[in-house]
């Protein structure tokens, strides 16, 4: 199995069930596994940032609970990386999978590790 990552950063606004209107800065990293390799690489690291960073755009400086799906779904940074994971999962190739997604501030991280169906 191999496994490529790649990072973007993101800031954003948010509103929690609990506290006040605040914004955050986060790293957000996109990990992608394959048991076989297509044209010698998991996934062309230009494409996958291109994914990632196609991804971050819609959210980034925005205020999150006005975004889709994010006007539903409380915007934690647990429920972004699921999320995102499922949403990177569209553009894959049948061989590559979305691993995990990490969002971080400082030292503070939350992973989501996808499942098939994401």
């Amino acid at each position: 199995m191999w496994e490529i990552a790649v990072e973007a950063s993101l800031r954003a606004r948010h509103k929690l069930r609990t506290g006040g209107l605040h914004e955050h800065g986060w790293t957000v990293r996109a990990t992608f596994r394959a048991w076989k390799l297509r044209k010698g690489w998991v996934l062309d690291f230009g494409d996958a940032n291109k994914m990632l960073r196609t991804l971050v755009d819609t959210y980034d400086g925005k205020m999150l609970n006005e975004v889709p799906p994010f006007d539903r779904v409380v915007p934690t940074r647990e429920n972004i990386a699921r999320v995102f994971a499922g949403k990177l999962r569209e553009g894959l190739p049948d061989a590559v999978r979305v691993y995990r997604i990490d969002i971080e501030e400082g030292s503070n991280r939350a992973t989501y590790f996808a499942s098939p169906e994401d």
